[in-house]
């Protein structure tokens, strides 16, 4: 389907979500991504509001937060059960690598115990068995209990006599949407046919590329039927019966693994999209792929329509690694969001909405941390060895968010903090930078060599340095002092047109940069 298709030529030039583009990524870096284990493939559960302006609409507020919490939650139970992940990864097979694509899927996680297909009474049921209210089978407590359910517990109070293995099994009874579709066989064949291979025994099987497709024409033709026979009856326009109702539980918890072979195109489409990002090409969000259906907030408007230029975006990454590197002294660091702290998340349920208030301070909303890092790397100012989002292991009870672990060249990477704060000189592109300020240089003539010989050595930048120095550095059979004068006078100039009037400080034999620029 279109609308889950990545915008492969860039005609839109919209904004990636930042989960869309690691996606993107991690399928470039390891030919293969999977929905459950990469943890990514999770709607975005943060939501903001605006703070009223009024003081009397504060009042409101509260009501404001519940409406919202209602209404996101059931967006997000909506996706997760819908067919856009298993469609997207598909349609982004077919187009990096329409031939060497693969795609297989499992629930053998879900499954452990019965998984999604059991319903789980066992505490009602021995809950059940400590109550000595005579009318306790009539108890709305006791609701889900099924009647063969009750006659045994009844029987256990009667006589005394708990036979564990059976209560073992009627714990964990068959969930309705798979008892009606499947053991009941109220269901299309064809559809039976793929769960039954999926799911054998409450265990797992596994579907391929073929059967991928095939269960997706299935749902849509299902869908389709289902509509026309109950829009034009009742005036509905969906009516989940069992197999519609399985089918979203399937799509919800299965482990689907996009596998590719050949990562060539994806690779050019991921070189030409973070060269817009840096190049500021970019706007607004993307109206295809998973940006625009899955991680999309649908009609929310968010706070600020526009992100930060790359120059800033940068600024704000490369002074946070700066950090980092301060700490730790050493060329390999872990690297998290710089606006998010890990958050425990034991006691929450996927589909757990946060709602917050619009924060003053706009970076957080407007900071783009994984396009950044990949700029940075496609800049060739650091490497990246591993990443992750949320939890880093089956029992890592923080989602810690995007985490990058990556190997800083030093060098590089001071030539990149110089640029954004201070003064530097790049030798082999032949620019010179001043607090952020570019200039660009012939190579190899008088101003880029006197250049070379004051950079030469960062412990000596505050030095004053004669110009018969410099010659005798540059050139040791021409000692003409005057030409290194004039090549400082020569940068003054353009230093002034950028608006900086005072770097160097110079005499007729001597020059130096003022210190005022080294702090």
């Amino acid at each position: 389907m279109d609308i889950y298709r990545v915008d492969v030529n860039h005609t839109q030039k919209g904004y990636l979500d930042e989960k869309e583009l690691l996606i993107l990524y991690w399928l470039l870096r390891k030919k293969s991504i999977s929905t459950l284990w990469s943890n990514v493939f999770k709607p975005n559960t943060d939501f903001t509001l605006h703070a009223p302006s009024n003081p009397s609409e504060i009042a409101t507020l509260e009501d404001d937060i519940n409406t919202s919490i209602e209404r996101h939650t059931q967006n997000i139970r909506t996706k997760v059960q819908s067919s856009s992940i298993i469609s997207y990864l598909l349609e982004l097979g077919k187009t990096f690598d329409a031939r060497g694509f693969s795609i297989s899927c499992n629930a053998d996680y879900s499954l452990v115990e019965g998984g999604f297909l059991c319903n789980y009474v066992a505490d009602a049921m021995y809950e059940y068995l400590q109550d000595t209210d005579k009318g306790r089978a009539n108890k709305k407590k006791y609701g889900d209990l099924n009647k063969e359910q009750k006659n045994f517990l009844q029987d256990v109070v009667k006589n005394g006599n708990l036979d564990t293995i059976k209560l073992s099994r009627l714990a964990k009874t068959p969930i309705k949407e798979y008892e009606e579709a499947i053991l009941d066989r109220h269901a299309d064949e064809d559809f039976i046919e793929l769960v039954n291979k999926l799911i054998t025994e409450y265990d797992g099987g596994k579907w391929n590329t073929e059967d991928v497709e095939k269960f997706l024409a299935i749902y849509y033709r299902h869908n389709k039927e289902n509509f026309k026979k109950h829009a034009l009856s009742s005036g509905l326009l969906t009516k989940n019966d069992s197999q519609t109702a399985l089918s979203k539980l399937i799509f919800e918890h299965i482990d689907v693994r996009l596998s590719i072979k050949d990562t060539q195109k994806l690779k050019d489409y991921l070189d030409k999209y973070i060269a817009f990002f840096i190049d500021d090409e970019l706007n607004g969000p993307s109206k295809s792929g998973l940006t625009a259906t899955f991680f999309s907030n649908g009609l929310t408007l968010p706070l600020y329509t526009q992100f930060f230029g790359f120059k800033k975006q940068k600024n704000i990454l490369v002074k946070y690694i700066e950090g980092k590197y301060e700490e730790y002294q050493r060329n390999d660091l872990e690297i998290g969001h710089p606006y998010f702290e890990p958050e425990y998340i034991g006691d929450n349920k996927n589909d757990t909405v946060k709602i917050t208030i619009a924060e003053k301070d706009k970076l957080k909303s407007l900071f783009l941390f994984v396009h950044t890092m990949l700029a940075l790397e496609y800049t060739r100012c650091l490497n990246v060895e591993e990443f992750s989002y949320g939890t880093t292991g089956l029992f890592d009870l923080y989602d810690r968010g995007f985490l990058f672990k990556v190997n800083i060249d030093k060098g590089t990477f001071s030539e990149e903090t110089k640029q954004r704060t201070g003064i530097a000189f790049d030798l082999d592109k032949s620019r010179f930078y001043v607090q952020g300020k570019e200039i660009k240089l012939l190579k190899f003539k008088d101003e880029y060599h006197t250049l070379r010989v004051i950079f030469e050595d960062p412990n000596e930048l505050s030095k004053e340095w004669f110009f018969s120095e410099i010659g005798e550095k540059i050139d040791e059979n021409n000692l003409d002092d005057k030409k290194y004068y004039n090549a400082i006078y020569q940068l003054r100039l353009k230093l002034e047109k950028q608006g900086i009037n005072d770097f160097f400080i110079t005499t007729k034999q001597s020059v130096k940069i003022s210190p005022k620029y080294l702090s």
